[in-house]
C-alpha cells in the first residue's frame, strides 16, 4: 500500500500559493527553531528538522515545486475519487454504481446485496468466457 502523501506546506507551516521568499522565510524560522545542533537530545525537534529539510529541498526548487503541485491537486481521498468517477460526465451518461448504493456506508445491506449481486455477474461472465475458451480449443485441437 502506498505512504499517504506528505504535505510539505504543513511542514513549512505555509499555504500553498506562497511566494519562495515566505517559504524561505517560514524555512529559515522553523530551522533555528528546530536545528539538532540547537536543541541537543530533543528527538521532536530532530524529527521536525527532518521534515522542514525534506519540505525545503522539494519547494526551494521552481520545477520541483510545480510537479510537486500537480501532484498534491491529483491526489484525493478515495471517497472523492469514487464520487468523480460516478460523475455525469456526458449528456445520457448513467453511473455503473446506482446512486441508493453510493450514499450507503460501505457494509451496508444494500451495498452488500449489490456485491453480491455484482460477483454472481463476474462469475456468469468467466463462466461465458471459459465456455467458449473451451469450444474453440476443441474445435482448434
Amino acid at each position: 500500500m502506498r505512504e499517504p502523501l506528505v504535505n510539505h506546506y504543513d511542514a513549512l507551516e505555509s499555504q500553498r500559493g506562497a511566494d519562495p521568499e515566505q517559504l524561505r522565510a517560514a524555512y529559515l524560522r522553523l530551522m533555528r527553531h528546530n536545528h539538532p545542533d540547537l536543541r541537543p537530545g530533543d528527538p521532536a525537534a530532530a524529527e521536525t528538522a527532518r521534515r522542514v529539510n525534506q519540505a525545503w529541498a522539494v519547494l526551494k526548487d521552481a520545477e520541483q515545486r510545480a510537479a510537486y503541485d500537480r501532484l498534491l491537486a491529483s491526489s484525493v481521498s478515495p471517497p472523492e475519487r469514487i464520487q468523480r468517477a460516478n460523475r455525469v460526465t456526458a449528456p445520457g451518461y448513467i453511473s455503473a454504481v446506482p446512486p441508493q448504493v453510493v450514499r450507503q456506508p460501505a457494509y451496508s445491506p444494500v451495498g452488500e446485496a449489490y456485491r453480491r449481486d455484482f460477483h454472481s455477474a463476474c462469475l456468469r461472465v468467466a463462466g461465458a468466457v471459459f465456455a467458449v475458451g473451451l469450444l474453440l480449443l476443441t474445435a482448434v485441437g
